[in-house]
């Protein structure tokens, strides 16, 4: 289906003949006249006073990549990419006093600089000469297009000149036509030949993929060829050459955006060369609750039907900062990776039931699942507790009450999730609403029989009342502290029974006052 929809795109693709789509507002209108709408780019003070005092001393400086970009398809920019002819350290005395350290940086060219209160990176036109797939050797050149054509993607090779008012691609003696036709039609295009683009840095094949799903894009098969010969001669994955945060950030990054693509991770061979524990999953047979369709298509399914709540999403703050992107999205990635991973080991515990051919049973799958998600959450660098998270929710995915669970079931299950998820909910995590979250996109899913997409009914109100009368505190009602102090026992495994027995009488009885509960602690003492 993806191959279709990607050759009738193409077929349909003329990049001489740009189109107003029906119905667009104006400021996103396409247009014929892109000198005219460049005219208008919100330069900033920073970036004006930026440009001028570069022209005073001799130097050109360019506006490059995203900002152009996000301009052309009708999005307000917001960070302003500089790039000059200057060399680093002219740039440096042009700015003299205004220099923010930043070595890391200035080795590859870029110079921080302050410019009427805005932090400016003003990057060195640059020319890889040689690289290992990771790191370049690159030479300064004074020439705008030699720095175009050394770009990843077309729609990422744009660059415009301030001063002038001409736009530049990496076409033929700069010619924008084909960056700004890919940019229209949504085309995601390598630059020149693919092969060479990733050769020459290896990231360049999760980020094809990854601004595929931000721009809501057509790949072009010649470059998604590309990406897929350099799995099979074993180019990636190469763990040496390209780090795993790098491959984690594309991933997070694409499953953040509300039409985050999978499918196309997958028809490019990117997610089984990351994640080989899923390719087993693509052949899989289920059970008639989920009819013909296959793990993976149910793993798949399940992403899309990821919908969280708007909110704040405190536990994902950091992620979110990381990403640049809202808590809601960082929540958004890291419940449709957990959604990627919750049954990433049927292939593992799958038998078929004998009176039943073609039926599978997959008992355990969700404790060996928690293994292995912990492990792949680990090779992928996800912080610490993110790992925690995805292997405490792949191991709880199938305990989720079903309706009709009786209340005091109910609130033993959260009860005990509260507890497992004690450090999460530190950083503003609620369990019961993740792990309700995680059943409404298992269940809500196409792919079960008898289920329409995200309309299942998960008894979640049920949930959620049974679990308003006790709800989850920082701390269990009862410690063996109260036990010992109300009964004169000394530690021991008595103690852990009065504790549990209080709890169960908690959950059958959640309007209990603390008299109530000691006079439980003292019945179970007395036995």
């Amino acid at each position: 289906m993806l191959r279709r929809r990607v050759e009738r795109a193409i077929k349909e693709y003329d990049p001489t003949q740009p189109r107003v789509p029906a119905g667009q507002p104006e400021a996103g209108r396409w247009t014929t006249d892109w000198q005219g709408k460049m005219a208008s780019f919100p330069i900033t003070a920073g970036v004006q006073n930026a440009v001028d005092r570069m022209a005073a001393a001799g130097h050109k400086v360019y506006v490059v990549g995203g900002a152009v970009r996000d301009f052309l398809a009708g999005k307000t920019p917001h960070d302003i990419d500089l790039a000059t002819d200057a060399r680093p350290e002219q740039t440096k005395s042009v700015f003299a006093g205004k220099v923010k350290f930043d070595a890391g940086g200035e080795a590859h060219g870029m110079v921080r600089v302050a410019s009427k209160g805005e932090i400016l990176e003003i990057t060195t036109l640059r020319h890889d000469v040689e690289t290992d797939g990771k790191h370049a050797k690159v030479t300064f050149t004074t020439s705008i297009i030699d720095d175009l054509q050394r770009r990843d993607l077309t729609v990422n090779a744009l660059a415009f000149d301030p001063t002038t008012g001409k736009l530049y691609g990496p076409g033929p003696n700069g010619d924008p036509t084909q960056a700004l036709a890919d940019l229209k039609h949504k085309i995601i295009r390598f630059v020149g030949d693919g092969a060479i683009r990733i050769t020459e840095d290896l990231s360049r094949a999760t980020r094809f993929v990854r601004f595929a799903t931000k721009l809501h894009g057509t790949p072009d098969p010649a470059s998604l060829r590309a990406v897929q010969q350099a799995i099979a001669k074993g180019q990636i994955p190469d763990r040496e050459r390209l780090s795993n945060e790098q491959v984690r950030d594309d991933l997070l990054k694409t499953l953040a955006v509300p039409h985050g693509n999978l499918r196309l991770w997958k028809e490019s061979g990117l997610l089984f060369a990351y994640i080989p524990e899923l390719a087993p999953a693509e052949h899989q047979s289920q059970n008639r609750h989920h009819g013909d369709v296959k793990v993976l298509e149910h793993i798949f399914r399940a992403t899309e039907t990821v919908n969280l709540p708007e909110g704040d999403y405190p536990a994902f703050h950091d992620m979110a900062e990381h990403l640049d992107v809202s808590p809601r999205a960082a929540a958004t990635a890291m419940l449709r990776l957990t959604m990627l991973l919750h049954d990433v080991a049927k292939p593992r515990t799958a038998a078929e039931k004998p009176d039943t051919p073609g039926e599978y049973s997959f008992i355990g799958h969700e404790h060996v699942g928690a293994g292995m998600a912990r492990e792949i959450g680990q090779r992928l660098k996800l912080p610490a507790r993110m790992v925690e998270l995805i292997e405490a929710s792949v191991d709880e995915h199938m305990a989720v009450p079903h309706p009709g669970t009786t209340d005091v079931t109910i609130r033993r299950w959260g009860r005990r999730v509260g507890e497992r998820f004690k450090a999460l909910r530190e950083i503003g995590l609620d369990p019961v609403e993740w792990l309700l979250a995680v059943r409404q996109a298992d269940w809500g899913s196409l792919g079960r029989v008898g289920h329409d997409e995200g309309a299942a009914d998960i008894g979640a109100d049920a949930i959620r009342s049974a679990m308003a009368a006790t709800p989850i505190t920082s701390k269990p009602p009862v410690d063996g502290g109260t036990v010992m102090r109300l009964t004169g026992m000394k530690p021991g495994p008595e103690i852990g029974k009065i504790v549990r027995g209080v709890g169960a009488f908690i959950d059958a009885n959640p309007t209990a006052t603390q008299a109530d509960i000691e006079a439980e602690i003292l019945r179970l003492h007395r036995g």
